[in-house]
C-alpha cells in the first residue's frame, strides 16, 4: 500500500495528512523534496508541536515509501507533553529532561480551562493549553475570538 501511495505521491514529493493525535486536532506534514522533514501542525493555533529533519537520499517510489513508513512509526511513539505544549518521542524523554531543568526559564502558567500547566498561550497572552483551546472560540478570559 505505502509503494502505491508512494508513486502517486512522488511527484510532488511532499504528503500532508490531517489526523487526531492524543485528541488534538493535527496536521502531519511530509517533505521530501531534498532531505527527509517531518512535523506537526496544531489545526487550531497553527503551531508547530513536533519536528524532525534528517539527511536521507528520497530517490525513486521505495524511498519515499519508506519515508512513509518512518512518519507512521514517528507518530505511533508520539504523545502530548502539556506543560511542554508540544508532542515528544515515547523513547526520547531529553525533551522532557531539559523542561523539568531549565522550567525556571519557561513560561509556565495554569489552563485557564483545565487548570493544568502549559506553556501554550492565546494571541492574547492568556494561558490556555492546546486541547482546551481547540474546543473554544473565543479567550476565556478576556472574551477575544482567537482566530481573528
Amino acid at each position: 500500500m505505502e509503494l502505491a501511495l508512494a508513486t502517486e505521491l512522488l511527484q510532488h514529493s511532499k504528503l500532508d495528512v490531517p489526523l487526531f493525535l492524543d485528541d488534538l486536532k493535527v496536521t502531519a506534514h511530509l517533505d521530501v523534496s531534498d532531505k527527509y522533514s517531518m512535523w506537526i501542525i496544531s489545526d487550531d493555533t497553527e503551531d508547530t508541536l513536533y519536528s524532525v529533519e534528517e539527511e536521507i537520499a528520497i530517490d525513486g517510489a521505495e524511498a519515499f515509501a519508506n519515508a512513509i513508513i518512518k512518519m507512521r512509526d514517528t507518530l505511533d511513539q508520539l504523545y502530548y507533553y502539556k506543560p511542554l505544549g508540544k508532542f515528544i518521542s515515547k523513547e526520547n524523554n531529553l525533551a522532557i529532561l531539559k523542561f523539568k531543568v531549565f522550567k525556571k526559564y519557561y513560561k509556565t502558567e495554569d489552563c485557564a480551562i483545565c487548570f493544568e500547566e502549559t506553556s501554550v498561550h492565546t494571541h492574547c497572552k492568556h494561558f490556555c493549553c492546546h486541547k482546551c483551546m481547540e474546543k473554544i472560540k473565543i479567550c476565556p478570559i478576556c472574551r477575544r475570538d482567537l482566530y481573528d
